[in-house]
């Protein structure tokens, strides 16, 4: 089936619709996920709408960290307007160096962009905007130079600013070293630069010798760029190498002057590829998850409905008798058991029984006599204590309960008889 760009616009659009209406009812994660296929979806848009000509290439320059991108833009234009520092992942956002800002399309990455002043000069990108510097150069009414962040710095905002370009770029460029040549980073984009059918220009920075050179040249054959694809060079300032005329800063003005976008067969391939990706990766990491999450939610559903419903007024659900057994089991009552209580209100009177003699009148008539206190509380000479009458009392108590008792006991026998 032919590839229609108009219908896949308008479905593109409608899924975006609705992406954006999950956004409030899903997690922090998941909204990073939904936020950068919108993302995508977007420069999908901007790409099914780009015509020939309409405003200069979006050429976004990517690498490594220490490869030298800032310098290479200024190098190119002859002129610094990009900020550079010996520091490594210095740039953190992406500049765009343009003839005139409105030759950058408003929607281009889908962030704010910023017109810098001649008082920002050299320009460092910020996170989260489009920074652009207006240059009127002649090489510029064809390309917009974009300097992007690093592939592989130790800052995952610094890589997602640096994709993001590509995703939205018309042409890339390329950068390495000959330290950095191989690093795995850049391989996934040489394969999808020719998935999508982007036109890729490559540079090797800092260079001392050709045997460098036409190892990357192998490398770029096995990812599967184009066997024509020529490597452009900068030699080191202080090395004695010279790159070859053709492969030299001036023959890459020249390339850039003549970049354009790829045959409109290549181009549509392209697209077709970008959507069947985008729509792969809506279904892998949007669709799927939502859709286990709801399995599990429909699970749990189903799961509490099942429980046993007591009948008004019996209470039967096994939770809630485990629940009040253990209510039990922690309660002081539970503990010590009803027997001990009342074993222990049987004693009561045995222990009132065997009190002294003052706790004795104190308890049952409330009486405290003043020499019970001391000699100092009756104001009288301390005396040894009476002991004989003391003890005389006490058997008299004893006596007297005991004669208590002893007619309820012959009731009871008698009754028994």
């Amino acid at each position: 089936m032919d590839f229609r760009a108009d219908k896949v616009d308008s479905a593109i659009a409608r899924l975006d619709g609705l992406a954006s209406g999950l956004l409030p009812q899903t997690g922090a994660a998941m909204r990073v996920v939904i936020a950068r296929w919108r993302g995508d979806a977007a420069a999908l848009a901007f790409h099914l709408d780009r015509r020939p000509g309409t405003s200069p290439l979006m050429v976004a320059v990517l690498g490594g960290t220490g490869t030298g991108k800032s310098t290479i833009v200024n190098r190119i234009l002859g002129t610094t307007v990009s900020a550079t520092s010996y520091r490594r992942t210095f740039t953190s956002g992406a500049v765009a160096v343009a003839a005139r800002p409105k030759d950058i399309p408003t929607e281009w990455l889908g962030v704010e962009h910023h017109v810098a002043t001649e008082g920002e000069l050299p320009a460092r990108g910020q996170v989260g905007s489009l920074v652009i510097v207006p240059l009127d150069q002649q090489l510029l009414r064809h390309v917009t130079l974009i300097d992007t962040p690093d592939l592989d710095g130790d800052q995952p905002a610094h890589h997602a600013e640096a994709d993001r370009a590509f995703r939205w770029a018309d042409a890339v460029l390329v950068l390495v070293t000959p330290e950095k040549y191989q690093m795995t980073e850049l391989m996934p984009y040489y394969r999808l630069a020719e998935r999508y059918g982007i036109p890729a220009l490559f540079l090797m920075n800092k260079c001392e010798q050709q045997i460098v050179v036409d190892d990357y040249a192998k490398l770029l054959k096995t990812q599967g760029v184009k066997a024509d694809e020529k490597v452009f060079v900068v030699a080191r300032d202080d090395a004695a190498f010279e790159p070859a005329p053709g492969e030299d800063l001036d023959a890459l003005r020249q390339a850039l002057s003549s970049v354009t976008l790829t045959e409109s067969e290549v181009r549509t391939a392209g697209l077709a590829s970008r959507s069947t990706d985008l729509l792969g990766r809506a279904e892998d990491q949007i669709l799927s998850p939502l859709r286990a999450d709801r399995a599990e939610i429909d699970r749990l559903v189903v799961t509490l409905r099942g429980m046993e419903t007591p009948v008004p007024g019996v209470d039967v659900n096994p939770l809630t008798q485990q629940l009040q057994r253990r209510m039990q089991q922690r309660s002081v009552l539970y503990l010590m058991g009803p027997q001990r209580i009342l074993e222990r209100v049987r004693q009561a009177p045995g222990l009132l029984v065997r009190l002294p003699r003052v706790a004795w009148d104190y308890v049952m008539r409330g009486e405290l006599s003043a020499g019970a206190l001391g000699a100092g509380a009756a104001g009288d000479a301390r005396e040894v204590p009476d002991f004989k009458t003391v003890l005389v009392d006490q058997f008299n108590v004893v006596q007297s309960r005991l004669d208590d008792l002893l007619p309820w006991n012959w009731a009871r026998s008698s009754a028994t008889d």
